[in-house]
């Protein structure tokens, strides 16, 4: 897996991000929790998110973070990372 390291950091993530605004849209939670699965199983850790992820839906956002923040694969034991979340705030 092709990764670069975030400056200043001892942090690496893949070149490609996993765009988040189908969690809890497009897809339910549980379809979410295996997308996010098969693409760390792949290799790739790096999720883009946002605070109006969906809000076209019904008007709420924020739904992308939260069904990541409970995805299994993130709650490792020994806080091991895996992933890294990157979020933008609109509101």
């Amino acid at each position: 897996m092709n990764k670069f390291k975030i400056n200043n950091t001892d942090l690496e993530v893949s070149r490609i991000n996993f765009g988040g605004n189908v969690f809890g849209w497009t897809l339910n939670e549980k379809q979410s929790f295996a997308i996010a699965d098969q693409f760390t199983e792949a290799g790739f850790n790096f999720f883009d998110t946002a605070d109006t992820y969906p809000w076209w839906v019904n008007g709420t956002g924020g739904l992308s973070e939260s069904i990541l923040g409970k995805t299994p694969m993130i709650k490792l034991p020994n806080y091991t990372l895996v992933c890294i979340l990157r979020t933008k705030i609109y509101n």
